[in-house]
């Protein structure tokens, strides 16, 4: 089954406003519900690269961290930094049986770049991006 995944992406000086002059970025991602924690870390990774670092070619993991919500299951945001957590976003988000949907929050820290190569370590021209469908 494919979930579908609503994007925010916030920067550090926008979390610093009032909660009503934040101004996140939004995308998406339609993922299949048997995708591993790896490659769902690493698409919300490349999401980030390219909504909150887009003139940067090397993004450290600590760079930013990853909430998530499900309407009417999980209404208030929980943190998504490991397997465990993903296990229990997909558990939740099955229950939903037409259009699971999850809310995914990206939050920039302030910027830790990694700077030891100048090769890319993801393509930043991926927008959106479908797997397993």
């Amino acid at each position: 089954m494919n979930i579908n995944y609503n994007l925010l992406f916030f920067l550090t000086e926008n979390l610093k406003l009032p909660l009503t002059r934040h101004n996140p970025k939004a995308g998406y991602l339609i993922l299949h519900d048997d995708v591993t924690w790896e490659d769902f870390y690493v698409c919300m990774k490349i999401k980030a690269c390219d909504y909150l670092f887009p003139n940067q070619a090397i993004v450290d993991d600590a760079s930013f961290e990853m909430t998530f919500s499900i309407a009417h299951h999980i209404p208030i945001a929980l943190p998504l930094a490991s397997a465990a957590d993903y296990n229990h976003l997909l558990t939740n988000a099955l229950k939903i049986k037409k259009n699971p949907t999850v809310k995914v929050s990206l939050n920039s820290h302030t910027l830790n770049l990694v700077r030891e190569s100048s090769e890319p370590l993801y393509m930043h021209s991926i927008m959106n991006i479908v797997i397993g469908t």
